[in-house]
């Protein structure tokens, strides 16, 4: 029976369009694959309404979209507030304004020419404002559309935030602010607005960031150490946290007491990630089953506490206006006239001592606290400490966001080559606002997993706030307001690199390791091509639509397998669509396919035999040849060798070794005749292909001496001059190699005089010598000449002479 022409036939199927599902003879045996698992590999695609994240899985994303109707002047966006009546407003840092956000768009509500904004909070039906200026800044209150003061600040210039205060049980009773440039935080009562109780000066510049915990812990970010204080219910001050960067921009506190507090070293922020994707699967972080129950537990308690709370309720009524709706037996007496004194006498002595150490007393009936309402003369009195301190931390590069447990215990979570603006918990997960890029993270501090939620034109996410559509943005540089939306997208898509077989090639089955919840699907095609670009050149049209769906018996870790549908190409795409129900996204894990391109022959790119250089003059030359050779193949197939050679007239290779596997040999020159000679390697690929299949390629090395033979002396003769004079005179002569040197010795001496030949050049391999040796003193002499050849072969040979 005829063999058939294997690759003239795989050309026949290829051009005529038909699909292949098994490797023909033509074919390597051993296929190559395409592995997408990793970060790296799938960030090389195109994603829409997708996102990639640090752990390698490809997910449905959050959608954003641009909130038109800014003004024009609009430069930088600072803060959010919504109030009890569903009111959103907007403000507006430099050229100040107070924005009012509405079905129908943006309006002005407030401005405030040559002044900042940096701060607002809504407080029941009002909004607070918080006005800095260089001389005195200020609080306004907002109700109803008209505007007053609430209380001036005189000698502050700035107010970075301000939040309302709320005792323990949640009542509303003042304004906590943020101020620099001496870094306090104050404290000012709807009560009485005129009283300004300082609560923390922290010897900081500024502070810039505050939030509150639901049992009454005040927590503070500063800018010059990067700390983080607590003040507790009681006043105490604490620094919970002393950040390796120098500025704390974002604070935020869960439910469970847990903080997260964000870093804004401008030094640390460089232009791109601070990591490159992840190449390679690291594994996975192991939520803790008692912390899942734990949080499961405090949400459950979250939504009973919320269900039973109704609208009216003290936390949601401003502290000024009457609590008419709790009995009177549930509310606390009015202090006294004598109890208010004795409170103003307390808050004097504490302001006193305050002035001259500096310091603010937070408790001053706490023992051992030396100030005026706690003056035991049989206390010590405190001194600065000369114990030297401990060092700083190292700083890191990029920028942080520390998670700071109830316990005191420190995490970081997160660490970016960006600037950390706003954080807002959704979930389980944070929502990290950043500059200078303009890029918005979605953290699981639990799972460690890190994704780029949206990438916007402007520079810096700078704040951002939850609303019943999903997530409020405001971002500076230009300025732009975004609306993202916190449930899923219910379509998106992922299109792979261009991959490249480096051949033409078939294509296997592709695997597809998801998690497909119920009401989620992924939709797979795939397309194939010989040019690299798809744009540039026709390829195949996209396969039909696999669509692979939930399925109750499916194992998430287990590949799905489908048949690839797609022409042989060098070239191949594949392209996924994920669909959600809005709440639920599959989660592609890793994408496989296996390809077997056509045997090609290996290719031997170097061959060269390297003789050793000749050692001392009377040395035994080394006769040990190094062969050494380089050799590829595109199919990637294991290679063995073949080495030949042949004398420079025969016709036919000689075998010297075979089946080697390394790229190296060592050649005994010994033991072949002396000559001219050529090697031949060949390389063949047959340990990864059939016989009928394997390919061989070879190369042949530059023409190669072998001279082993030492040259001649011949018609040496010695011719007696006189005068104590000989004159020496020989034909030195070799088969193969020029002449080198030729050199005599007097009577035994180890030293050999040099010499030159009659044409006073050694470049052949036959030379004319004569010398004349001068000074031999009366009598029998003994004369060695030593001859050797460009290979370090050396002869030797002898005369006795007499001189009278």
């Amino acid at each position: 029976m005829q063999k058939k022409n294997t690759l003239s036939l795989t050309r026949a199927l290829l051009s005529a369009g038909v699909v292949l599902s098994v490797a023909a003879a033509a074919h390597a045996v051993m296929p190559g694959k395409f592995s997408h698992s990793t970060e790296a590999d799938f960030s090389e695609g195109d994603a829409y309404g997708t996102v990639v994240t640090n752990l390698g899985d490809i997910k449905l994303s959050s959608e954003t979209k641009p909130i038109d109707g800014l003004p024009d002047d609009v430069g930088d966006i600072s803060d959010f507030a919504t109030t009890t009546d569903g009111k959103t407003y907007i403000a507006i840092g430099s050229k100040a304004k107070i924005l009012e956000l509405t079905d129908q768009g943006v309006q002005v509500v407030a401005e405030f020419p040559d002044e900042y904004v940096f701060a607002i909070a809504a407080h029941g039906n009002d909004l607070l404002i918080g006005v800095s200026m260089s001389g005195e800044s200020r609080v306004e209150r907002m109700s109803a559309g008209q505007r007053k003061t609430l209380v001036a600040l005189p000698d502050t210039a700035y107010i970075f935030d301000l939040i309302v205060d709320h005792d323990a049980q949640g009542k509303a009773r003042g304004i906590l602010l943020a101020t620099g440039p001496k870094g306090k935080v104050q404290r000012v009562s709807f009560d009485n607005p005129d009283k300004i109780d300082t609560l923390l000066e922290t010897q900081q510049s500024n502070v810039q960031r505050l939030v509150q915990d639901d049992q009454g812990n005040i927590f503070a970010g500063t800018d010059t150490d990067g700390l983080v204080y607590r003040i507790d219910a009681q006043g105490n001050p604490f620094v919970v946290y002393d950040a390796p960067e120098a500025v704390i921009t974002a604070l935020t506190v869960t439910p469970d007491g847990t903080v997260y507090a964000g870093t804004a070293d401008a030094d640390q922020a460089k232009p791109g990630r601070l990591e490159q994707p992840e190449k390679e699967e690291t594994g996975r972080p192991v939520v803790e089953e008692a912390e899942k129950q734990k949080k499961a537990e405090e949400a459950e308690k979250q939504e009973e506490k919320e269900a039973v709370a109704e609208p009216g309720d003290a936390a949601d009524q401003p502290a000024d206006q009457p609590d008419s709706d709790k009995p009177a037996e549930d509310q606390p007496a009015p202090p006294t006239k004598e109890q208010y004194d004795a409170l103003r006498q307390t808050l004097k002595e504490r302001l006193e001592v305050a002035r001259e150490t500096g310091q603010l007393d937070a408790k001053p009936d706490a023992p051992g606290n030396n100030n005026a309402a706690n003056n035991n003369p049989n206390d010590k009195p405190d001194r600065p400490s000369r114990a030297k301190p401990a060092e700083p931390a190292r700083k890191k590069q990029g920028n942080a966001i520390y998670q700071i447990a109830t316990d005191g215990f420190v995490t970081e979570v997160f660490r970016e080559s960006a600037t950390i603006l706003a954080i807002v918990p959704h979930e389980n997960k944070l929502i990290v606002a950043t500059g200078n890029e303009g890029k918005v993270f979605s953290v699981d501090p639990a799972l460690r997993e890190t994704t780029v939620l949206a990438d916007l034109d402007s520079a810096q996410v700078t704040c951002a706030t939850p609303t019943d559509k999903g997530l409020l943005l405001g971002a500076n540089n230009p300025g732009a307001l975004m609306r993202m939306e916190l449930a899923v997208a219910k379509e998106g898509g992922f299109t792979s690199q261009v991959l490249d077989a480096g051949q033409v090639s078939i294509f296997g089955t592709f695997k597809l390791t998801a998690d497909i919840p119920k009401g989620t699907s992924v939709a797979i095609e795939l397309r194939s091509g010989n040019v690299g670009d798809p744009e540039q050149a026709a390829w195949s049209k996209w396969s039909k639509s696999v669509v692979l769906n939930h399925d109750e018996n499916a194992n998430p870790l287990q590949p799905r397998e489908l048949k690839v549908d797609v022409p042989p190409a060098r070239y191949l795409q594949y392209r996924l669509t994920l669909s959600g129900d809005g709440e639920h996204t599959p989660v592609i894990d890793q994408a496989d396919l296996a390809y077997v391109a056509p045997n090609t022959p290996p290719t031997v790119t170097k061959l060269q035999v390297t003789v050793p250089a000749a050692g001392e003059p009377g040395s035994e030359p080394n006769p040990k040849y190094t062969v050494q050779w380089q050799a590829t193949d595109d199919n990637s197939d294991r290679l063995t060798y073949t080495l030949e050679y042949k004398p420079g007239k025969a016709e036919l290779y000689l075998p010297l070794a075979k089946d080697l596997t390394a790229n190296k040999y060592d050649w005994a020159t010994q033991h072949v005749p002396d000559g001219w000679y050529t090697l031949r390697l060949t390389a063949t690929d047959l340990l990864d292909n059939p016989a009928t299949s394997a390919k061989a390629g070879g190369r042949v090395s530059e023409p190669v001496l072998i001279d082993n033979t030492a040259p001649t002396l011949e018609g040496l003769k010695a011719q007696v001059l006189g005068g104590g004079k000989v004159k020496l005179t020989a034909k030195v002569a070799d088969e193969l190699s020029a002449i080198t040197s030729v050199a005599y010795s007097v009577d035994g001496s180890e030293t050999y005089q040099a010499s030159l030949p009659d044409d006073l050049i050694y470049d052949s391999t036959s030379e004319a010598w004569s010398v004349t040796i001068p000074d031999l003193s009366p009598g029998g002499h003994v004369i060695a000449v030593r001859a050797i050849d460009a290979r370090g072969n050396t002869a030797y040979k002898q005369l006795i002479i007499n001189v009278e």
